[in-house]
């Protein structure tokens, strides 16, 4: 199951802050469209976190907001539910032309566009100055 961020957020005139309308969309159909999305977290701690975050939101940039609330979908911990973030949010050109991969002794590159050849198999061992494990447990969270 997949749910995708609209970022549509209020109407004008409304006091609401769009990220806390997409958290409440998001809660909302999940909740409707899934089967039974409770089994591996407790509905009382998945509502407290999100309540949680709400409070949290109006402080974060879109796209921090994106990521705490794909996160917090991904509490539901069944590998089949996420939470796609395109654009407007994370633009199609912020992408990066290779492929990682997690091995048990490392990450690797394991697909890179013609030009970058020399890059294929190349041991990843930072990304933006962070350890490369640190950003892959990072990850695993959304």
């Amino acid at each position: 199951m997949s749910l995708w961020l609209s970022t549509g957020g209020a109407a004008a005139g409304q006091d609401t802050n769009p990220a806390v309308e997409d958290l409440h969309a998001a809660v909302r159909i999940l909740e409707e469209i899934h089967p039974n999305p409770f089994t591996r977290i407790p509905k009382a701690r998945f509502d407290e976190t999100a309540d949680a975050l709400a409070r949290e939101l109006p402080a974060l940039s879109a796209q921090a907001a994106a990521l705490r609330i794909a996160a917090l979908v991904a509490l539901i911990g069944d590998g089949h539910t996420t939470l796609g973030l395109g654009a407007p949010v994370f633009a199609s050109d912020t992408t990066f032309p290779i492929r990682i991969d997690r091995f048990v002794d490392g990450l690797y590159v394991t697909a890179v566009r013609p030009d970058d050849h020399a890059l294929l198999g190349a041991r990843v061992i930072r990304i933006n100055g962070t350890p490369s494990e640190d950003v892959w447990q990072r990850l695993a969270t959304v």
